[in-house]
């Protein structure tokens, strides 16, 4: 990401950077993405470059699908590859638990798998519609992710629903699920009975931006 910056932006300087990761690697969470996207944004503002929305995106996306996402983050509808992003109201309430999986097969078998079987896509309107509408209940009555007919992980995702959550659902390709919750105290009592047993679990909450500078 910083090469890319520079060659783009036609500097010959450099930055000292250091990655502490709090977002497990491989859990399908985006973690190597997001700090794809906070180079990017942090050499810009470095560099003081005040690149565009859309360059800052061109840049991203030759980096991965799911990076121009994270140059802006919040809630959005994804097209394309991932890289035509249409922004959504944000959702005002609850509480998302998650939880990682040991492992899965690779996200290049999963996508194989897909494209063998005769998929059911989600219902990406109502979702958008249920989003905007803060309707939390008609969000969690379309929430579906097609990767779990392909790779069906029940035991991680039993637990969950054992939990009391209005929903669980895998993120991505896998391996971690999220399950959402109406309030904290419900949330933090479903971590607690996960971390018990040692895994590997957050809490979170919805969020309006994914890169927040300190």
């Amino acid at each position: 990401a910083a090469r890319l910056f520079f060659e783009t932006c036609g500097i010959s300087g450099g930055a000292s950077i250091k990655i502490c990761k709090n977002i497990p690697t491989s859990a399908g969470l985006g973690g190597g993405s997001a700090d794809a996207a906070a180079v990017i944004l942090g050499l810009d503002s470095l560099y003081n470059t005040r690149l565009s929305y859309e360059k800052l995106c061109d840049m991203a996306v030759k980096l991965g699908a799911d990076v121009p996402f994270f140059i802006n983050g919040g809630w959005m509808r994804a097209q394309g590859i991932g890289e035509v992003l249409t922004a959504c109201k944000p959702l005002e309430k609850g509480y998302i638990l998650l939880a990682k999986a040991d492992k899965k097969p690779s996200a290049k078998e999963m996508y194989r798998l897909i494209d063998q079987n005769q998929t059911v896509l989600p219902e990406t309107l109502n979702v958008i519609d249920a989003i905007e509408n803060n309707d939390i209940e008609k969000l969690c009555d379309n929430l579906y992710n097609a990767f779990e007919t392909v790779w069906n992980e029940s035991t991680l995702k039993e637990k969950m629903l054992q939990l009391s959550p209005l929903a669980v659902s895998l993120t991505g390709s896998g391996p971690t699920f999220f399950a959402l919750f109406e309030n904290y105290q419900k949330a933090k009592q479903a971590y607690d009975i996960l971390k018990a047993e040692n895994i590997t679990c957050f809490i979170t909450t919805p969020q309006e931006k994914s890169i927040i500078f300190e």
